[in-house]
């Protein structure tokens, strides 16, 4: 299966399309060799459709977990009642299949389990494109800098839309696109190569984010979210940020230069003896001000093993504040 020989073919051209502009290496720049994929069908005892066999070699190895729906890697690929599951629902409630059958056509997927809306009839190329740009928001909007094909372009940023009927009938004003809409949604998304809108926004360049701030008055509302978080082995001597998880931050918060609003902790193993990370957000319309009040609460071990950010409340795109000289922040998932 030479690589150059599948990208030639038309029905992959629009996943091409969309991975060159919104990644950072384009399809076939990373592939799975032929042999795994061979060894992958000795073990299933079946000869793979030709268009799965095709997908796992373009992007076998670059598939990413964005902590949303999930593509099945390679190894995981398995055949339940004769169908293979090639991306599930995060919680398995239903997944994208197609029967293990040798094929050379793009075959329809049929989607098992349960969703909100009868699933638009779709073949195998169709519905995986559909996948990607669903996860790729999700990817977009936890901030990580990943989609699941790997590294997001430098360019690509995203966020919330504002709630109203003037938004609504902005976004029904875009084109809808001819996208595969995932199970969960009951309509394609909508935009231009470049902006993509779902009642969220993902722009792939600074000209298509520029475009979405105005369109939807992005920034207009003067709020933003402040994150910090701290990472280490342990966290002893941060009883005032175990303070802040309980909320009792607010007290130094009178004259309303922020407001916590929620936050998690990341645990060493399942009996959560010991944390290792915790992650705290506040609302605020002054972030530097606001990390200035809240950095003296803090130890000094504490601030030795935090990193921080802030980002307008409909961009995820973050400005980093701690620490000093740091030029990137992103999210923890």
């Amino acid at each position: 299966m030479d690589v150059d020989a599948i990208l030639a073919k038309p029905r992959w051209a629009p996943l091409r399309r969309f991975v060159e502009i919104w990644y950072a290496e384009p399809l076939g720049a990373t592939t799975t060799p032929v042999s795994e994929i061979d060894a992958v069908e000795a073990k299933l005892g079946c000869r793979l459709p030709l268009v799965v066999r095709e997908w796992y070699r373009l992007v076998g190895h670059r598939l990413v977990d964005v902590n949303c729906d999930r593509p099945v890697p390679l190894d995981k690929l398995g055949v339940w009642d004769g169908r293979l599951a090639l991306w599930r629902e995060n919680q398995d409630n239903w997944s994208v299949e197609v029967a293990a059958e040798p094929s050379d056509d793009d075959l329809p997927i049929e989607v098992g389990g349960e969703h909100f809306f009868e699933p638009f009839p779709a073949t195998v190329t169709q519905a995986l494109l559909g996948m990607v740009y669903s996860d790729t928001f999700a990817g977009v909007l936890s901030g990580c800098g990943d989609g699941p094909l790997g590294k997001l372009g430098a360019e690509v940023v995203g966020g919330s839309i504002p709630l109203g009927e003037e938004s609504g009938a902005r976004i029904a004003g875009l084109p809808a696109l001819g996208v595969w809409p995932m199970p969960y949604t009951e309509a394609p998304p909508r935009g231009h190569e470049t902006l993509v809108v779902d009642g969220r926004w993902m722009a792939a360049t600074a000209k298509a984010a520029e475009e979405a701030a105005t369109l939807f008055e992005l920034g207009s509302s003067g709020q933003y979210v402040l994150v910090l978080w701290l990472t280490q082995p342990s966290l002893p001597g941060v009883t005032a940020a175990e303070l802040m998880m309980q909320g009792d931050v607010a007290q130094h918060f009178t004259d309303g230069a922020a407001r916590y609003v929620g936050g998690h902790h990341d645990y060493s193993d399942a009996y959560m003896t010991q944390v290792i990370a915790m992650v705290l957000r506040f609302a605020t319309t002054d972030p530097v001000r606001a990390f200035e009040m809240l950095r003296p609460h803090l130890s000094p071990d504490s601030l030795d093993h935090l990193t921080a950010g802030y980002r307008p409340e409909d961009t995820i795109k973050f400005t980093p504040c701690w620490p000093p000289g740091a030029e990137t922040f992103h999210m923890p998932m």
